[in-house]
């Protein structure tokens, strides 16, 4: 299920709707700026029937409670971060370059990665892994090359800075990632080698992007299986173990 407006009636409806069906239905609770209380169902409603809680890649300011993250973490659903669009935020990064010659290009080009960075680093080193230890937390699709990189940094800036800050975290921020996160890569994203080189393929899962019109349906998977440099035990791991571990679709 994928939900963009009006979020609390569809999440509910499906919460109330599943124990009728035999069989579990795995759903996805989607919020929008505004809305996150009412999109975050309930652990009596939901436990049974959600797999996953979905949110724009921007956890600050207002819309994120510690109530709103202790639901999602008593539910045991991991938060998945998706990048904001240019008319979902008016400090979207990619409107900076809406007036630029061919800033369309740019602006897909930086905004996926960018958004993502940023959650995450509000996550790890703002200190709401650190108060929620049972928190799974996925960054989709925004590319993963960026990450090894990202980790190193994020550390580096939290030794020189993070002693002053106002929120203290018992671990570097790359910790967090390893101990509570996951990313997705793109289905023929080459550099994916590298990344399992710096960083191991125990926290990465896979993303086709379907259906937009930048993702590479139907041959993602095809491509993604065909990616050179990538073992066939990694590409296992990516393409069920790990997302099979992250939906926690073992004890379905």
């Amino acid at each position: 299920m994928w939900v963009r407006d009006d979020v609390p009636a569809p999440n509910v409806y499906v919460a109330h709707t599943a124990p009728q069906f035999r069989i579990k239905i795995p759903s996805v609770s989607a919020a929008t700026y505004g809305l996150v209380s009412g999109a975050v169902p309930s652990a009596a409603d939901g436990r049974a029937h959600w797999v996953s809680d979905q949110i724009t890649a921007k956890p600050g300011g207002g819309v994120w409670t510690w109530a709103n993250l202790n639901a999602i973490e008593e539910l045991g659903v991991p938060v998945g971060f998706h990048p904001t669009g240019q008319a979902s935020l008016r400090d979207d990064i990619a409107r900076r370059y809406l007036d630029t010659p061919n800033g369309r290009v740019i602006g897909q080009a930086g905004r996926n990665p960018v958004e993502l960075m940023m959650a995450f680093g509000s996550m790890a080193a703002g200190g709401v892994l650190e108060r929620h230890p049972r928190l799974r937390c996925a960054f989709l699709e925004g590319t993963c090359g960026w990450l090894p990189w990202y980790l190193w940094r994020l550390d580096e800036a939290w030794e020189k800075f993070g002693p002053g800050s106002e929120i203290q975290i018992a671990h570097t921020p790359s910790q967090y990632f390893f101990r509570q996160c996951v990313i997705a890569t793109d289905a023929d994203e080459k550099p994916l080698r590298q990344v399992i080189e710096a960083i191991g393929d125990d926290n990465i899962v896979v993303s086709t992007d379907y259906p937009h019109s930048d993702g590479l349906f139907p041959t993602a998977i095809e491509e993604f299986v065909h990616l050179e440099g990538v073992t066939d035990k990694s590409k296992s791991k990516i393409l069920w173990d790990n997302c099979a571990r992250l939906y926690n679709l073992a004890a379905s």
